[in-house]
């Protein structure tokens, strides 16, 4: 920990400690509100401190919006969690504290509902990234059709009226959600999906090269796996597919953009907000 302290702050760390110990959790991964707390009450910071107080709020308020997985909390859920962080603590103090985050910005409240900056602004990136998918793909539906059902007949199988329409959906439309309960049929869809993209666009699905042209990705080994298995192409996990690192940095953004034309992204109910964030600005979409 003194290592970490020092490679960042330098000759500067014990004036940080000094002045605001609770800084280290914004400067440095790694420092939890929870670890630098017990430093910070060993160099004898009253615990109603209101540096302690405002660095417990966001650290509650972040702990629990990925306990439950949301991205807003109201005022009761918020003041919950942070007096399950900060006990003993006034309720006067808390409000003084939350009062002096929100005029900061380091909190930001919307209709009501309560955030940490940073959430706010990946959700307005996020919408902002999903116009991009705003608009109509080229292509002949009748050719689609004609090629889905070359392919019912190379898996002998009939597709039902509503996959024939996920399948000219997802390949008319730049953005598609196809969702369903287990065996509904959407690894179904996502083969002839698959087939007949490949198709259209003359590529070879089973080269290697294949995966500069089509990502599939899923956010766990697990599911990128099984989605190899029954494709039969190379699959990643997110986290790969956009080339991160052992520093915690993407090698693909908004300036570096993916080279794939066709991205799927199984089980993307799992993908957090920042994963989210990263994934849409990474696609590029010419």
């Amino acid at each position: 920990m003194a290592s970490k302290l020092y490679s960042f702050y330098q000759k500067e760390t014990l004036m940080v400690l000094a002045e605001n110990p609770y800084q280290i959790i914004e400067d440095i991964v790694g420092f939890s509100f929870l670890r630098v707390d017990k430093i910070a009450l060993k160099m004898g910071i009253p615990f109603d401190d209101k540096r302690r107080i405002e660095a417990g709020i966001i650290y509650a308020l972040n702990a629990y919006i990925f306990a439950k997985g949301h991205t807003y909390l109201t005022l009761d859920q918020l003041l919950y969690a942070v007096r399950t962080v900060l006990k003993n603590i006034a309720d006067k103090l808390i409000d003084e504290g939350l009062e002096t985050l929100i005029a900061k910005a380091a909190i930001m409240v919307i209709d009501g509902l309560y955030t940490i900056k940073e959430i706010y602004f990946k959700e307005k990136n996020i919408a902002t990234n999903l116009l991009k998918f705003n608009r109509e793909i080229e292509v002949d539906k009748d050719l689609i059709i004609s090629e889905v059902e070359i392919v019912e007949k190379r898996l002998k199988i009939s597709y039902t009226k509503e996959q024939k329409e996920a399948i000219v959906t997802a390949l008319t439309n730049p953005l598609t959600i196809i969702t369903g309960g287990p065996g509904t049929g959407k690894t179904t869809i996502l083969q002839g999906l698959m087939l007949v993209y490949s198709k259209l666009y003359n590529l070879n699905i089973y080269e290697a090269s294949i995966a500069n042209y089509i990502g599939l990705c899923a956010p766990t080994g697990r599911a990128s796996r099984r989605m190899q298995e029954v494709m039969g192409i190379p699959a990643f996990t997110i986290h790969k597919l956009l080339g991160y690192d052992y520093e915690g940095k993407f090698y693909y953004d908004e300036s570096n953009l993916l080279p794939q034309s066709l991205i799927v992204v199984d089980e993307s109910s799992m993908i957090d907000i920042y994963l989210m964030d990263q994934l849409l600005k990474s696609i590029n979409n010419k």
